[in-house]
């Protein structure tokens, strides 16, 4: 019981020093608004998130990457031919 009794303290001291640290961000405040998000969840999300700057759906901008390389046509992985016909392997 006692081990518990530690390990509750120690938690509301991170919980105060996460609160501390994140109820200035006005990302944080918006994840709050949302049901069942609170401010341990919140500040995980922006941890692995982030502020977005890095997300895959913003343009880039730049020469577009080059296209991946054509395959052969009727080669499946590995470079085995593709039968199309039904019933055949």
């Amino acid at each position: 019981m006692r081990e518990l009794d530690r390990l509750a303290k120690d938690l509301a001291i991170l919980d105060r020093g996460i609160a501390e640290t994140t109820l200035d961000d006005p990302a944080i405040r918006r994840l709050l608004t949302i049901t069942g998000v609170n401010l341990a969840v919140a500040a995980g999300l922006m941890a692995a998130i982030g502020d977005g700057s890095h997300s895959i759906f913003r343009p880039r901008t730049g020469p577009p990457p080059a296209a991946p390389a054509a395959r052969r046509p009727g080669r499946g992985h590995g470079g085995r031919q593709r039968s199309w016909r039904v019933g055949s392997r």
